[in-house]
């Protein structure tokens, strides 16, 4: 379904292409970490690098609006991460989760994901 609402509002376009690579990472880690408690290294870092990449062929997202997406997303989670363990004095979240909102940096750039952050 989320694939048919892509291709309705985008077309076929890169657009659509990039919303569907990251889309597919999305729903893969949320039932990863649904049954196993876990954000695998192995979607976030190289969806980092494909996010990256693909920001070189998107006119919205430009590659520095993509990287710094990457440090908002990640930086952001990642000091929500240290405030938790601190108040808590025990880990409030995994480094998974930084690598996750890094990972949606690369994708939407700095401005959708702080607004994606505090959406989701």
């Amino acid at each position: 379904m989320i694939y048919l609402i892509i291709y309705l509002i985008y077309g076929l376009s890169i657009q659509s292409l990039i919303y569907i690579i990251l889309s597919s990472a999305l729903i893969i880690i949320a039932f990863i970490d649904l049954n196993e408690q876990i954000v695998p290294d192995v979607i976030s870092l190289p969806g980092i690098g494909v996010g990256l990449i693909l920001s070189f062929f998107v006119p919205y997202l430009s590659f520095i609006n993509s990287a710094l997406g990457v440090v908002v997303g990640g930086g952001i989670i990642l000091i929500i991460a240290l405030v938790g363990s601190m108040i808590f004095k025990k880990e409030a979240m995994g480094g998974g989760d930084v690598k996750l909102a890094a990972m949606i940096g690369a994708f939407l750039g700095w401005r959708y994901t702080i607004i994606s952050l505090f959406l989701g």
